[in-house]
């Protein structure tokens, strides 16, 4: 995930509780929601997030913030959120968007739903841009090898990295089938 781009364009509040954010190249925006996500649901006091994410072609990145940005990327993550029901928690809209995709995203959310408490704070952990070994995870949490291992093992952690990055490596294809852009 190119968190420079984040910086760069920034987030923006929308819709009240929900936010925009720019994920540049767009194949890294699931690896983006499921960070969020498990990110969110660590804390305890916060209700179980929603994630919609489009990916499509963005006209405008906005004049101060993303408040006004424009394009069907922004479009199709609105309609994603608006179709989204209160049980599901993942949803994706996309011109670029195939059945590869859509099993990928379905396997992800359904997975994630399960999560604990304790597997979504050392995954949140896990699925930082980056990429923290086993220790540094296991410091964070103050707890040992053995007991990070086990929650990112009941999570799912290395089935998760393999989907994502058969979900990248996917998005990165198409890309340069289209343009000749390794």
């Amino acid at each position: 995930m190119n968190v420079g781009t984040l910086t760069q364009y920034g987030s923006t509040q929308y819709r009240g509780e929900g936010w925009q954010i720019i994920v540049d190249p767009s194949w890294y925006a699931l690896r983006a929601a499921d960070y969020i996500f498990a990110t969110l649901r660590s804390q305890p006091d916060l209700i179980r997030p929603r994630v919609a994410f489009g990916i499509g072609r963005i006209e405008s990145v906005g004049s101060r913030d993303l408040s006004d940005a424009r394009g069907p990327a922004f479009e199709a993550a609105g309609r994603g959120l608006d179709q989204t029901q209160r049980i599901e928690w993942l949803s994706m809209r996309g011109a670029e968007i195939n059945g590869f995709h859509t099993i990928i995203v379905g396997q992800i959310a359904e997975r994630a739903i399960k999560w604990t408490a304790p597997q979504v704070e050392a995954l949140s952990l896990r699925l930082d841009p980056d990429n923290p070994i086993l220790e540094v995870i296991a410091e964070a949490l103050g707890i040992s090898l053995q007991a990070t291992s086990c929650r990112l093992q009941g999570a799912g952690a290395s089935s998760l990295r393999r989907s994502l990055r058969a979900w990248e490596d996917e998005f990165e294809l198409q890309r340069y089938k289209t343009d000749g852009t390794p």
